[in-house]
């Protein structure tokens, strides 16, 4: 019995100094790499970069650069990039609708929610029965 307790113990140290040795590597994990030119987002159409700018890829494995695509809000308050839509932290959706209209601002989607909680006593004077 002392030695499956022994044993066991041996097998949890282990276990536990793996994961530790784990958390501690991955900590220390970076990657390195400048940030002017750098992709920041891409969709099927178009790559946006660090530097605010759109590039869309070309036939013959080129970009061109469409000024009039790039975004509204600086690329370190966009979520979400895709080529007609953005995403910004605070939830706004932008949309490009054509090289007239440019970019819109729709607002923040949905509706507010309430986050208050229910007591037991509104509860049970919602669903009182008469």
């Amino acid at each position: 019995m002392k030695r499956f307790m022994m044993f066991s113990i041996s097998i949890f140290c282990l276990s536990l100094s793996l994961l530790i040795g784990f958390h501690f590597g991955a900590s220390t994990a970076k990657a390195d790499f400048g940030t002017s030119g750098t992709v920041v987002g891409f969709s099927q159409t178009s790559a946006l970069t660090a530097s605010g700018e759109v590039w869309l890829p070309q036939t013959d494995g080129t970009f061109q650069r469409i000024a009039d695509r790039d975004p509204p809000v600086p690329v370190s308050q966009i979520k979400f990039y895709e080529h007609n839509y953005i995403v910004t932290i605070s939830d706004d959706v932008w949309i490009y609708l054509n090289s007239i209209d440019g970019w819109i601002n729709l607002g923040v989607p949905g509706d507010v929610t309430n986050i208050e909680p229910t007591t037991w006593g509104q509860l049970k004077v919602k669903y009182e029965e008469d």
